[in-house]
C-alpha cells in the first residue's frame, strides 16, 4: 500500500468541502471508499461521483460524537478491506463570541471537532495497530496555532487536533499506525504522507520517503 494510492480509504465529513475533495481525489479503480457526513442525499451524490470514477464506495450518515456508532461502522469498514488510510475531516464552526447561545455553540463545536476526531481516530488506531500498518489523518487548521476573538472555541479545538496528532505520531514506529496532523489550506508534513495543496489534491510529497 502506497499512501499516494490507497486501496481502502474511510473519511468522516465527507458530504461537502475538503472531505467531499479529498473523496473524489482518492477515488480510483479497485480503491474502496467509505464516507460518513450529516447529510444522506449530498453524501450518495458524493459516494456516486466516485463510483464513477471507478471505486467502490459507500456513505453512511453518522454523528461522530457517537462513540459506539463510530467505532461499530470503523469496525465494519475495516473487516471489509483493511483501511489503508483514514482521514478526520469532519468538523464545523461558528461565531461564539457575545451571542444569546454562544455557550451552547462552544459545547457543540468541541464535541464535533475534539470528541469527533477521537471516535475517529481511536477505533481505527487500534485495528492499525493490531496488524502494524496504516495511516491516519487529522485535518487541523491554521487557527490552532493562535486563538480567533471571534472563533474561540474552532481555534481552541485545532490546536487540541494538532497537538494530539504530533503527540501520537511521534511516539509510533514508522511501519505502525502513523498519525499525521494536518493544517489547512496548504499544508505538508515529513515522512510518507499526505500533502494537501491548495486544490486539496493528495498526493506523494517529493523527496521525503520512509520505508
Amino acid at each position: 500500500m502506497s499512501l499516494s494510492h490507497p486501496k481502502s480509504v474511510l473519511i468522516t465529513g465527507a458530504s461537502s468541502g475538503l472531505g467531499r475533495a479529498l473523496a473524489l481525489a482518492y477515488a480510483g479503480h479497485g480503491t474502496a471508499i467509505y464516507l460518513s457526513g450529516r447529510d444522506q442525499g449530498r453524501l450518495d451524490a458524493v459516494a456516486e461521483d466516485c463510483r464513477q470514477r471507478g471505486a467502490t464506495a459507500e456513505g453512511r450518515t453518522i454523528d461522530v460524537t457517537d462513540a459506539d456508532a463510530m467505532a461499530v461502522w470503523i469496525k465494519e469498514a475495516d473487516e471489509k478491506m483493511p483501511l489503508d488510510l483514514v482521514i478526520a475531516n469532519a468538523g464545523i464552526t461558528n461565531s461564539t463570541s457575545g451571542l444569546a447561545d454562544g455557550p451552547e455553540r462552544t459545547r457543540r463545536i468541541l464535541a464535533v471537532n475534539v470528541d469527533g476526531v477521537v471516535n475517529t481516530v481511536l477505533p481505527a488506531l487500534a485495528a492499525m495497530d493490531a496488524r502494524n500498518k496504516g495511516q491516519i489523518a487529522l485535518i487541523a487548521s491554521i487557527a490552532g496555532f493562535r486563538g480567533l476573538p471571534t472563533s474561540s472555541a474552532y481555534s481552541a479545538s485545532k490546536a487540541m487536533v494538532k497537538a494530539w496528532g504530533e503527540g501520537l505520531r511521534i511516539r509510533r514506529p514508522p511501519s505502525s499506525g502513523a498519525v499525521w496532523p494536518a493544517t489547512t489550506p496548504a499544508s505538508s508534513f515529513p515522512g510518507r504522507c499526505i500533502w494537501l495543496s491548495g486544490c486539496w489534491r493528495p498526493c506523494r510529497r517529493p523527496g521525503r520517503t520512509r520505508s
